[in-house]
């Protein structure tokens, strides 16, 4: 493929992404004649009809078994059409069967179905899924090899021959070790969902001339994504792919993809800036050509001993210019520099909501000398708040001190309280990172030949 104008951007998605939602007791009637069908079709064993306390009883049975079993009803454009069931053993699967009813087939209705499944089976940790597909049964065959499913056995059943599928699963591959903090999100996780467009982009994306490397970010990398969340992929490599290839956002269906195009030779990965090492941090590779590309992305997207050293120095300074320097170190020259800045010059000046303001912003200054005292790049301002009580040092009583700060109100009263106890945890991390070795002895010399500011 020459060219990125040969970049297909139909990938056989549905017009509209189907649902998948746990079985209710109103589902059951039409479950059962789905199943009944099946095997009228030849597609499942020849047991003859299923009755909905038939079905009723297998559920009973499964859950007093103790089974990890699921089954789905499939929805598409708000109407139940088919089903699916699983059962699950530490990190295998064993997709028992699935179902569209004919009226709702050829719309590309399983194929996504089945992506969508492996997606969320691959961040639930789940390594091997298997199935049982029916040697007369074509279409499934031929649907489940073209998404990677390889026949490893035969048997025989009801005197027909079933091939055994097998289909390797993940582990998604990250960067660096994922937040954990990230696990505390809540509400409709649609990951798996942008986990399947980020694929198949990337499968088509990957085979591009000069394209060398396709990652996942944001939502992919959190493994958790809403409504409002894009699909964010980066794609690295050289040539006129780089050139060719859209920027910014695209829609595919409902779902809104951010491409971020990176050509190495212009902007080789040791010339990044702090963002975007951050955000590629938290990524997850989609598509590899270059195993050097990959490993010198994976080590500049660390932090160096010497650069939590760099980093920590200009945060300090940050805050001790906006007049919260660490309280031992006030009125004194103290690792080569003077630090005289008073925490409530605005007071004195007259505008209590500037003194606010500006503790407000050294908080935020803080958030960031505690994520650099932890070895981690700072997150982009909106998840700092989020994620900065999941470091693996923090300063003592640190939640019920933090809320101290955040619950009062905005008054000339409250902001010595507020200011101390910020200035309190501040010079507790001072103290972490002098005991760690972490501060240079003259700090403001130190300060002047790394900074890009002097």
């Amino acid at each position: 493929m020459k060219g990125a104008e040969r970049l297909s951007l139909d990938l056989g998605l549905p017009k509209q992404a189907p649902e998948i939602r746990p079985i209710r007791s109103s589902d059951m009637r039409r479950v059962a004649r789905w199943i009944s069908d099946a095997r009228a079709e030849g597609q499942f064993s020849s047991c003859g009809k299923l009755t909905e306390r038939q079905l009723r009883n297998y559920l009973k049975a499964q859950i007093s078994e103790a089974n990890d079993y699921t089954i789905l009803v499939v929805e598409y454009d708000n109407q139940a059409c088919g089903f699916v069931d699983f059962l699950k053993c530490d990190s295998r699967v064993e997709l028992l069967g699935i179902y569209i009813e004919p009226a709702m087939r050829r719309r590309k209705i399983a194929s996504y179905l089945l992506r969508l499944l492996s997606a969320r089976w691959e961040y639930a940790g789940v390594r091997v899924a298997e199935t049982r597909v029916f040697a007369s049964n074509k279409t499934s065959l031929k649907l489940f090899t073209l998404l990677g499913f390889l026949s490893v056995a035969d048997e025989v059943e009801d005197g027909r021959t079933v091939h055994v599928l097998r289909k390797t699963i993940g582990p998604l591959k990250r960067l660096t070790q994922l937040n954990p903090g990230y696990s505390r999100l809540i509400g409709k996780n649609l990951v798996a969902h942008h986990l399947v467009i980020a694929t198949m982009l990337a499968e088509a994306i990957g085979k591009l001339d000069g394209v060398l490397l396709v990652l996942g970010l944001g939502s992919l990398a959190r493994g958790f994504a809403d409504e409002w969340s894009d699909v964010d992929i980066a794609v690295l490599g050289t040539g006129i792919a780089m050139q060719t290839l859209w920027r910014g956002e695209r829609w595919f269906g409902k779902s809104d993809v951010d491409l971020f195009v990176v050509d190495v030779r212009k902007e080789p990965p040791s010339a990044w800036d702090e963002a975007r090492r951050q955000a590629f941090s938290e990524s997850i590779v989609l598509s590899s050509a270059d195993s050097n590309l990959l490993k010198a992305v994976r080590k500049i997207v660390r932090m160096r001993p010497d650069e939590i050293r760099k980093l920590a120095v200009d945060k300090l300074f940050s805050l001790a210019w906006a007049g919260f320097a660490p309280p031992a170190w006030r009125e004194k020259t103290y690792r080569g520099y003077l630090w005289s800045l008073p925490q409530d010059l605005w007071i004195s000046r007259g505008c209590i909501a500037a003194a606010h303001n500006a503790l407000d912003q050294a908080l935020g200054l803080f958030f960031e000398l505690l994520f650099v005292t932890n070895g981690r790049l700072p997150p982009d301002p909106k998840w700092q708040r989020f994620l900065v009580d999941e470091q693996d040092w923090l300063p003592e009583h640190f939640l019920s001190r933090l809320e101290t700060l955040e619950s009062c109100k905005r008054t000339e009263r409250s902001f010595g309280p507020r200011s101390e106890t910020l200035l309190q945890l501040i010079g507790e991390t001072a103290k972490h990172l002098e005991r760690e070795r972490l501060l240079p002895e003259d700090m403001y010399s130190y300060y002047l030949r790394h900074s890009t500011v002097y």
